[in-house]
């Protein structure tokens, strides 16, 4: 039993959690998009890199430019959990057999 499960008898709600770095599409609103751009993406591609501490909102960071942006309507592809491009990858050491 967690903590949290011991506090307030339930348990927690986990929907929130995504994994770090995976693809996510950040919604524009109209209100921030020029006049005339019917045919336009009404979304930005992004990272997830975290939640913000003084909002309820999903911080994202922007494929094109790299900037920070904080988003509360925001779809994550969890398949796509794999490091950003660019990123060191992970080396895996092999044991080495002993004669």
């Amino acid at each position: 039993m967690t903590p949290y499960e011991e506090f307030y008898k339930r348990t927690p709600d986990l929907s929130r959690f995504k994994p770090f770095g995976c693809v996510c599409y950040a919604h524009v609103p109209e209100e921030a998009r020029p006049p005339g751009s019917k045919l336009d993406a009404r979304a930005l591609t992004g990272r997830f890199i975290g939640f913000n501490e003084g909002e309820k909102g999903w911080v994202v960071l922007l494929d094109d430019g790299g900037d920070i942006v904080v988003s509360h309507s925001v779809i994550c592809d969890v398949e796509s959990a794999a490091p950003a491009p660019g990123a060191p990858a992970l080396e895996t050491q092999e044991e080495e057999e002993e004669p």
